[in-house]
């Protein structure tokens, strides 16, 4: 079985990913600002997974990313299978391959935030949270 972990979990201004590679604008961002509530969010949530696979040809990792407001129900933002399939390469033994990295870049632009506050965004794989960010939206 694969071992995913997630090394990069964060909001930027923007994002995109080309030739498995992620290019980010303003990574990091912890503090938002509309001029009236509710408001869309703007931020893209940016993932980056490392999967360490067993030598299985295709992996199915589930992944889940909400966003919730202290005190109020969540907004699920993700919900989906990324399927991954190993093949061998630049020499590169597909029975044993090598960990690489999955770049993600979540589309946000109907999520909306209701109110000013703070907020927490979750990421879950394979039903357990492995993940969190907490931003402030004011």
């Amino acid at each position: 079985m694969a071992v995913v972990t997630p090394v990069l979990f964060a909001l930027a201004d923007a994002a995109n990913v080309r030739d498995g590679l992620m290019s980010a604008l303003s990574l990091g961002i912890t503090d938002l600002r509309f001029p009236e509530y509710p408001a869309n969010l703007q931020a893209k949530p940016v993932l980056i997974l490392q999967v360490d696979p067993t030598g299985d040809p295709t992996i199915d990792v589930v992944v889940q990313l909400s966003i919730q407001k202290d005190d109020e129900s969540a907004v699920e933002v993700l919900d989906g299978t990324i399927e991954v399939h190993l093949e061998a390469k630049d020499g590169v033994d597909s029975e044993s391959p090598h960990a690489f990295t999955v770049p993600i870049v979540v589309e946000v632009s109907e999520v909306t935030l209701p109110s000013r506050g703070r907020y927490t965004m979750r990421l879950t794989i394979a039903g357990e949270e492995r993940a969190s960010y907490i931003f402030q939206a004011a």
